[in-house]
């Protein structure tokens, strides 16, 4: 029988079973993921605006992944496939202000299809933010 638990502060409910745990592994990599890409665009952009953003919102995300996984987990043990995850994902070097925007949205509608409300209120909030510098 799977537990319930509270999800962080927006007080969403999560059952966490075998198929769960799978699910929230690929979820925090595939966020994780994305926290290193917007690392690498904050490092490479020439456009301060989207330079600050992108930071606050890598920093931002730390506190979120933490939460989110650490919620969500509770006490089960966590999968050593989860660092393989990690390690898989791909980064892009930055090419232009557009590609940047493109990953963000797309990022943004994951989070949201994941129901991963807090890092997808920060990729919202970045997504805005890029598009007023």
């Amino acid at each position: 029988m799977p537990s319930c638990l509270v999800l962080n502060k927006y007080w969403q409910f999560f059952c966490l079973s075998t198929k769960k745990m799978t699910s929230l592994v690929a979820s925090t990599a595939w966020i994780m993921g994305v926290q290193r890409q917007l690392k690498l665009f904050h490092w490479q952009t020439k456009n301060y605006g989207h330079h600050m953003a992108l930071g606050e919102a890598h920093d931002s995300l730390t506190v979120e992944i933490d939460s989110f996984f650490e919620c969500a987990a509770g006490q089960t043990r966590v999968p050593d496939a989860m660092a393989a995850q990690i390690k898989g994902e791909r980064l892009e070097d930055f090419v232009s202000d557009t590609q940047v925007r493109r990953f963000v949205k797309q990022s943004l509608e994951r989070a949201q299809e994941y129901g991963m409300d807090g890092a997808a209120k920060i990729l919202q909030k970045l997504a805005y933010l890029l598009r007023m510098h």
